[in-house]
């Protein structure tokens, strides 16, 4: 025979322990946290809730209905609002949210932004010249076709923006996560990148004459067809980046870094350029292009050229290690290498066009079908490891 038993009836105090005073949570209970008699056992040995209701406790509970759609009211207003009170030259108040909201074609000019949230945010056409964003998140905005020069980024998240077809001439982008950003096809004419996160965005076919960027690493760009003509780069490294026919004419590059960079059909060109404390590091580079152009002061490690046309450069204490230069060659001005060491390279069927070198060094080289017979060697050192094959004079 079942025998009916139900709970004691007492009441005990449980008091917080050390390690939930550590939280900062929102209390959930308005007063002690106490056990109650909340639970009774039936005949059968099944739990059921007690009758009585719960003393000495206040409970949250959910929004009603009518109270969260007066809430989304309430925010539809303040949202049409800040919407009325954008005009040109216009403050924004702090903390103010546009995410996901459309401002295409709205003329912005001047305004200033700081603390301000557009979150995935429709900029489309719009007008921003001289506008200036302050620590705000623009991460997923969309500013295709936007007209924006001389604005200033400050302390910005620009991660997955869209920023193709825009003019941002003379714009100074500072500190800023530009991470993924596309800038295809858009215009940064003397503009100022400085400190930025530039990781996996694309450069393709934009020009940017005259930028200066600085000490920001580029990882995995896509730069093909950019110009970067009288560019400046200081303390910048290209790393895993695709420089098909990227345009460097007139640029200066300084302590720079070209890392594991590639490119097809055609290369690079670094025409009138000057590079200094440089290094280029494991890179596939087809018709790359080096035009009247100074290197000083770089090394050249593990880089293979085919196709590479060297006119008229100066290599001025340049290492090169491990390198391949195949089917390389020159046209009428030919290359000079003054002060360098080219340690274990290998130059196959390439034609220099009476090449010079003075004070320089061949360790352990390779020369295959070159045209090594027609180049000037002034205080330069060939080792017994460096082996000369198959090589024939230039003809004039």
């Amino acid at each position: 025979m079942a025998r009916k038993r139900s709970l004691k009836k007492s009441v005990k105090t449980i008091k917080p322990s050390d390690s939930d005073k550590s939280f900062n949570h929102s209390p959930v209970v308005a007063s002690p946290v106490e056990k109650t008699k909340g639970l009774t056992l039936s005949s059968e040995g099944k739990i059921k809730k007690a009758g009585k209701k719960l003393s000495r406790f206040s409970a949250r509970t959910k929004e009603t209905s009518e109270g969260w759609l007066q809430k989304e009211k309430e925010r539809a207003k303040h949202i049409k609002a800040l919407l009325e009170a954008l005009h040109p030259g216009c403050i924004v108040p702090q903390e103010s949210a546009f995410n996901g909201l459309v401002l295409s074609k709205k003329a912005l000019e001047r305004c200033q932004f700081v603390n301000n949230f557009f979150i995935n945010t429709k900029f489309r056409n719009c007008r921003l010249r001289s506008a200036v964003f302050r620590n705000c998140d623009l991460s997923g905005a969309d500013f295709r076709y936007a007209d924006m020069p001389n604005c200033i980024f400050d302390r910005c998240n620009l991660q997955g923006t869209d920023l193709r077809h825009c003019n941002l001439s003379n714009t100074r982008i500072v500190d800023c996560n530009l991470y993924a950003a596309n800038l295809d096809n858009s215009q940064l004419n003397n503009a100022i990148i400085d400190h930025c996160d530039m990781g996996a965005q694309s450069f393709y076919n934009a020009v940017c004459r005259g930028l200066k960027l600085f000490n920001s690493p580029v990882y995995q760009g896509f730069l093909e067809s950019a110009d970067f003509s009288q560019a400046q780069f200081l303390n910048v490294q290209f790393r895993d980046c695709t420089l098909s026919n990227t345009c460097f004419d007139h640029a200066l590059l300084d302590e720079c870094r070209f890392r594991a960079c590639e490119s097809s059909q055609q290369g690079p060109v670094f025409s009138g350029c000057k590079m200094t404390n440089s290094i280029m590091e494991d890179c596939e580079l087809d018709d790359l292009q080096f035009i009247g152009s100074q290197i000083m002061n770089s090394r050249i490690d593990r880089v293979q050229m085919v196709s590479g046309l060297l006119e008229n450069t100066l290599f001025s204490h340049v290492v090169f290690t491990d390198d391949t230069l195949k089917d390389c060659y020159s046209l009428e001005g030919g290359v000079a290498f003054h002060n360098c060491q080219l340690d274990h390279l290998v130059l196959d069927q390439t034609e220099l066009c009476q090449a010079r070198f003075d004070h320089s060094k061949f360790i352990s080289t390779e020369i295959r079908g070159c045209d090594f017979n027609s180049w000037e060697m002034t205080d330069t050192e060939i080792d017994s490891k460096t082996t000369v094959d198959s090589c024939f004079f230039h003809e004039s």
